[in-house]
């Protein structure tokens, strides 16, 4: 029975690993593994940093399931909070790892990897805007 009714989210969460990866396999068809690594390196930070605003925002689930039994004004509230609670933390570091990118990628992983600094500027923009995560919350939410 859990099989049964897991079974779409283990395809969804297949699919969407693959979607994700599916831009190493063209890089890689189109120019070498040098250029891949340069794309990898920034993009599995931004991963990791992705991983943890979603652990944050998993962990409100129990809490925001309690206060939905109760009243969808106060599950409104509270989600608002916490979203703005997100994007107020989420926002200046993508600014700052923004304006840093180079040498976060110099101090972490070297001179070799100099060039991976323009992709990793360019992925942390997206930053705050994977603290949406919520933005799939926010559609119940305002119903």
């Amino acid at each position: 029975y859990l099989f049964t009714e897991t079974l779409p989210l283990g395809v969804y969460s297949l699919s969407a690993i693959a979607l994700f990866k599916v831009d190493l396999f063209v890089i890689k068809a189109f120019k070498g593994t040098t250029e891949v690594s340069f794309f990898e390196v920034p993009n599995r930070i931004v991963t990791c940093i992705n991983v943890l605003s979603l652990a944050i925002l998993v962990s409100l689930f129990p809490s925001f399931s309690h206060i939905a039994r109760d009243s969808t004004a106060t599950l409104k509230r509270h989600y608002e909070k916490a979203f703005k609670f997100l994007l107020i933390i989420s926002a200046p570091l993508a600014i700052l790892v923004f304006l840093t990118s180079h040498e976060i990628i110099l101090i972490f992983f070297g001179e070799n990897f100099y060039p991976s600094g323009i992709f990793f500027l360019f992925s942390i923009c997206q930053w705050p805007k994977s603290t949406g995560y919520s933005n799939i919350i926010w559609l119940f939410v305002k119903k």
